[in-house]
């Protein structure tokens, strides 16, 4: 059963490393950004402000107008990013042409500027995980000096009512106590089995009996599916698998067997399974059973490992005898 510390631990650690990649990027976009605005400052510092002009009533030069006079604001005309006020009377003709005028924001800006407008809003966004629900785990009440059993992996492709039946054999004290049956279930589960778990939220449910017969009606299949003695004789080991994990499985294999076959007949075909330099040591064994059989064969294993086992052919051929010169 996952504990709250460690789904926090999880869920901030996650969050951190998103967080840590998005304020790189941020920084990079803001770098380009101010590079920009100062790039366009540069050019909005050389353009001239055109000064106000008004026709005098006694003259036909034009004067200052006074800094401290107001003129309507419907009678200035913005051009690019000055202000100019012609005169009260007549607007003087100015050449546009020759002056400067500030461009607005241009493409690559407006690009930038949403650019970054996005990533804030995925960083802001980070910080809006979906919250995960505690008050499933503030149900459950954990017995005092429990110890977690060694459970039986369940991967989703044997007897999924043998292994109902393995674990409520190991939890038979807490079976009136469903939610810690069900909390608990999940560490007797991996692969495929562990997937559905998480998949239908099983662990929401509070009834164990709902939660084991869900458990039973998804992997029903492999009730159907029926092992024979070849299927017995073509198993073998995996890669990286020990010879206890792997007599673990075969065995839950001829379980599903009617009529299972006699204990020395599985003892001889688990045997006939096993790699060679394994299966050359283990036949005529003196083992009575299967479990008897499975410890020599860790034992025959461990020494493999170690190097203590040289090869046999090698050790019943005399060396050379080195020839003296004739003379």
């Amino acid at each position: 059963m996952a504990d709250k510390a460690e789904i926090a631990a999880l869920v901030e650690e996650k969050v951190k490393e998103q967080m840590k990649g998005l304020t790189e990027q941020m920084s990079l976009l803001m770098d380009m950004f101010k590079a920009q605005q100062q790039q366009q400052s540069s050019s909005s510092s050389q353009l001239e402000m055109v000064p106000p002009m008004r026709q005098g009533l006694r003259s036909d030069k034009a004067v200052e107008v006074d800094a401290n006079e107001t003129l309507p604001f419907e009678n200035f005309i913005m051009i690019g990013t000055n202000a100019i006020a012609p005169n009260v009377t007549t607007p003087p003709m100015i050449n546009t042409s020759q002056i400067p005028v500030a461009e607005p924001s241009n493409d690559e800006s407006a690009k930038l500027l949403a650019k970054l407008d996005r990533r804030l809003r995925e960083v802001e966004g980070s910080h809006h995980l979906p919250p995960i629900d505690f008050s499933i785990y503030a149900k459950v009440q954990v017995p005092e000096k429990f110890k977690m059993p060694d459970f039986e992996k369940y991967e989703g492709t044997s007897n999924p009512i043998q292994h109902i039946r393995m674990y409520q054999s190991l939890m038979y004290k807490y079976i009136s106590n469903g939610p810690f049956m069900v909390q608990t279930f999940q560490a007797s589960l991996k692969d495929a089995a562990m997937r559905w778990y998480i998949d239908f939220k099983i662990n929401q449910m509070e009834n164990w009996e709902e939660a084991a017969n869900a458990f039973v009606k998804h992997f029903r299949f492999n009730l159907d599916i029926t092992v024979s003695g070849e299927d017995l004789e073509q198993a073998e080991m995996k890669k990286g698998e020990n010879l206890k994990r792997y007599a673990t499985r075969w065995r839950n294999i001829t379980s599903q067997l009617r009529p299972e076959p006699p204990e020395r007949e599985l003892m001889r075909l688990f045997v006939s399974t096993l790699p060679q330099a394994m299966r050359s040591r283990l036949v005529g064994t003196a083992a009575q059973s299967f479990d008897q059989l499975v410890i020599m064969g860790e034992d025959i294993e461990i020494a493999m490992k170690r190097g203590w086992l040289g090869d046999n052919s090698s050790a019943s051929k005399r060396p050379p005898v080195k020839k003296e010169p004739t003379k």
